[in-house]
């Protein structure tokens, strides 16, 4: 019987023996697929100057520059600049109101000023309802507007300087 016993163990052994090098050699399978795509699908640049692809620098250095900061509005609009930043709009850009500066720079420097149509002058109430229009999810301090119930024949502009709105 003790005989039997120890057979029935041996046996054992080697069907959890044969289970662990089933087991090992479907995990070496799955490293060995897993590095060779890693390899095929990850860039040579990947990590070179940290976690991301290193031609990326060199990618969005040649991206075309569109927007220049209201900082360089201020060279040439210093009172509207002065007037916005003590307004409660001083802390939107002034681009989110009159799109890309850089063709109103390049223009400037070309043409006449006069002539200049690179720059939007937002006068609709399409332009002022983007921030203020009624929304549930803003603040309730912050000025919200029912264009349908609020001055419905004029334009904001008309009343609010958006420089310096009320």
């Amino acid at each position: 019987m003790e005989k039997m016993s120890t057979i029935r163990e041996e046996i054992m052994k080697y069907n959890d023996f044969k289970h662990l090098t089933r087991l090992a050699v479907v995990a070496i399978v799955f490293l060995g697929v897993g590095l060779v795509v890693k390899t095929l699908l990850v860039p040579e640049s990947f990590g070179r100057f940290g976690h991301y692809r290193g031609d990326s620098v060199q990618e969005n250095m040649e991206i075309p520059i569109k927007y220049m900061g209201h900082y360089v509005c201020k060279e040439c609009h210093e009172s509207i600049y002065n007037t916005k930043t003590n307004s409660k709009h001083k802390g939107v850009n002034c681009e989110t109101c009159h799109g890309p500066g850089v063709n109103h720079i390049v223009e400037v420097k070309k043409i006449h000023r006069e002539t200049i149509k690179s720059i939007i002058r937002p006068t609709s109430k399409e332009s002022c309802i983007l921030c203020h229009s009624i929304n549930t999810v803003r603040r309730k301090d912050f000025p919200q507007v029912d264009i349908k119930k609020h001055n419905t024949e004029e334009k904001c502009v008309s009343c609010h300087d958006p420089h310096d709105p009320l």
